[in-house]
């Protein structure tokens, strides 16, 4: 059975951008099944309200619908998979997965680090699993390092496209031999996993997936923005916003001009990491 293991619809929400997630259920439902997989857990930010509509649409796309959370510790964030409740923010690992383990449900560590600290460091030992492969840590040192330790520690593992759009689904894709929850669970956490997609996202996808969060979030970011800056970065910040809303091939190559600058402070970033 291919499984996607983390992925995020419309549900996920972030602080200054209100979408994190632009897909909605049943778009990463049905974005599954176009990108080869049996089965998929919705993974939103700290609720599971994404993943139970999902469920709805399984058998009309014909895939396998699981509900999880990726889940905000103290320490960074974790998937918490085959859970039926919601897992609250904000508590210890150890508190986060006796919590999970109790709904008979497996924590796994993801991008522990990642460069933008979101990850849970060495804490990810404590988990069920890791995940080596995230296909947005395009700076390639967070997986690399991830995969150094668990192969070090015998750590059972998993890939993640982490995907936030449906187009981004097909990126980390793992197989078991089990085809119902508690055999996936038990697979996952006793190392029966094939991996068997690893790749990257490419930066126009990316791209596109930050200007579809923008427009989807305009009026809640508009909010945030007069409610919270002063000039003149109020005025930057309007004009900024103002531009995702127009179609223009000039819109397109000034976010690619942006993106090609945020990766390439990525690359630098890490090799310096590696360096230090």
């Amino acid at each position: 059975m291919i499984l996607e293991l983390h992925a995020h619809t419309d549900h996920s929400r972030g602080k200054k951008i209100y979408y994190d997630g632009i897909s909605s259920p049943e778009e990463m439902v049905k974005g599954a099944k176009e990108a080869g997989a049996d089965g998929i857990f919705i993974t939103d930010h700290d609720n599971i309200s994404g993943a139970l509509e999902a469920q709805k649409f399984g058998e009309k796309y014909g895939v396998k619908v699981f509900v999880g959370e990726e889940v905000s510790t103290k320490s960074g964030h974790m998937l918490a998979l085959g859970i039926h409740e919601l897992i609250r923010p904000g508590m210890t690992v150890d508190e986060t997965l006796d919590e999970i383990h109790r709904q008979g449900g497996i924590g796994i560590a993801v991008h522990p680090f990642d460069i933008r600290r979101e990850g849970m460091g060495y804490e990810c030992l404590k988990c069920d699993a890791i995940e080596v492969f995230n296909s947005m840590n395009l700076d390639r040192y967070a997986n690399k390092k991830a995969m150094k330790i668990a192969r070090e520690k015998g750590m059972p593992v998993i890939a993640g496209s982490d995907a936030h759009w449906e187009r981004m689904l097909g990126h980390g894709q793992i197989e078991v031999k089990s085809d119902n929850l508690e055999g996936i669970l038990n697979d996952i956490k006793n190392g029966r996993v094939t991996i068997k997609k690893m790749e990257y996202v490419r930066l126009r996808t990316i791209m596109n997936m930050s200007l579809g969060k923008l427009r989807k979030s305009h009026d809640h970011i508009l909010r945030y923005i007069e409610k919270n800056y002063s000039w003149p970065k109020k005025q930057i910040s309007r004009c900024l916003l103002r531009l995702t809303t127009r179609d223009t091939i000039g819109l397109g190559s000034f976010y690619k001009f942006l993106t090609l600058i945020a990766f390439g402070s990525v690359v630098i970033y890490s090799q310096a990491r590696r360096i230090i």
